[in-house]
């Protein structure tokens, strides 16, 4: 993924999650590649010294996919929480406060000893 700068705007979550979600799908994908890896020196299990080295070979395959999946499942949680601050975002844009409707209700908290004006800002 390299060098990413994420805007921190609705769609800028948004776009980094469909990114991370691509990300998360690749590391899916070789993930079980690991599974479809030739075997290490087929037949001669005979051999003590090559039947250590493909348990050995079998046992790091294992390791690999493992570690990928956990990757794979920590990717999906972080765009899950990209996707719960992009709806954050959202709803804060919704539920926010005109600078009027700020001044107004620091009038009433005061007590209205403040008059609401108006800015041309």
């Amino acid at each position: 993924m390299g060098d990413t700068t994420i805007k921190v705007s609705t769609t800028g979550l948004k776009a980094f999650a469909a990114k991370l979600e691509a990300f998360r799908i690749d590391i899916g994908t070789e993930a079980n590649n690991v599974l479809t890896c030739p075997p290490v020196l087929p037949g001669n299990n005979g051999v003590p010294e090559i039947q250590a080295l493909k348990t050995g070979a079998d046992a790091f395959k294992d390791s690999v996919r493992e570690a990928l999946t956990t990757i794979q499942t920590d990717v999906g949680k972080i765009k899950l929480d990209l996707e719960m601050a992009g709806t954050k975002f959202d709803e804060g844009e919704d539920h926010s406060l005109t600078e009027a409707e700020t001044i107004e209700l620091f009038g009433e908290v005061l007590g209205g000893v403040t008059k609401p004006t108006t800015s041309t800002g």
